[in-house]
């Protein structure tokens, strides 16, 4: 089998995306080939062997990157002699949006355009053209309400779009560089690493996507519902509960809850 001859070489997280992109494309399917996810069973089967002849890999863990960090982080960008003040605004408009939008990398370095973003009732409305879970392009609006300053995403987004407006194109990336060239994900990547080691963080453990991770984490602890969790972060399923990290303290109470508890009588 195509997933058995796969697992000489690749992980078997690796040959499920590639069996979904040969049954999504649709050379594929007009040529009458069989679906190769279609016998669920089977295949089912197959994976869990092929995960245990590979055994658990070391994978580097992406920890989320807080509410708290995330002040720290603008704090630590204001004061980078590195980052002129142009790119300055950029990222802390970036890093605010990622974190309040549930953002992917993807879609705020790709995707998002200068004329998708509009401010309405002192919020920022950011369109979405596509994304991870709308790949047919219907495009999604999410909504960054304001938040406070310095520390408001609303107020960066307007900060940055008002001193580069007369630089830029409507059409172009909404994050341009002040070199000209659009903010790229390892770009991104690099200046955050930079700027969490600035404030005495391992920056190996986190990446860009620790903005999305800490979005869910810190909503879970501020008591949203799943429900609200899940919408703003635009997850179909409650594939969301495995973005949410749950911290050692609140780990360690669990033990005192549960002695707490009254006796139950069967």
């Amino acid at each position: 089998m195509f997933a058995a001859y796969l697992a000489r070489s690749v992980q078997p997280s690796t040959i499920r995306v590639y069996l979904s992109a040969v049954r999504n494309h649709y050379l594929h399917l007009e040529a009458g080939h069989a679906d190769p996810l279609g016998d669920t069973w089977l295949l089912g089967r197959v994976l869990k062997g092929i995960d245990r002849c590979h055994g658990n890999s070391a994978t580097r863990p992406r920890l989320p990157i807080t509410v708290r960090m995330v002040h720290q982080l603008v704090d630590a960008c204001h004061r980078c002699t590195t980052l002129n003040d142009s790119d300055k605004r950029l990222y802390v408009a970036a890093m605010l949006s990622a974190f309040y939008g549930f953002l992917r990398c993807a879609e705020f370095t790709s995707i998002v355009r200068r004329r998708d973003v509009k401010f309405e009732q002192g919020a920022a409305l950011i369109f979405l053209r596509t994304s991870k879970t709308d790949p047919s392009g219907r495009g999604v609006t999410i909504t960054i309400g304001p938040a406070s300053p310095p520390y408001c995403a609303v107020s960066a987004l307007l900060q940055y779009l008002l001193g580069t407006r007369s630089s830029t194109s409507p059409d172009r990336p909404l994050f341009v560089l002040s070199n000209g060239q659009p903010l790229s994900r390892p770009a991104f990547t690099a200046t955050v690493r930079m700027l969490l080691t600035s404030c005495g963080f391992d920056s190996a453990l986190y990446a860009g996507h620790s903005f999305r991770i800490g979005a869910a984490t810190t909503a879970a602890l501020a008591g949203l519902p799943d429900s609200v969790i899940r919408e703003a972060g635009r997850w179909k399923s409650d594939a969301c509960l495995r973005y949410i990290r749950t911290p050692t303290a609140a780990k360690a109470r669990v033990a005192a809850a549960m002695a707490s508890a009254p006796d139950i009588k069967f």
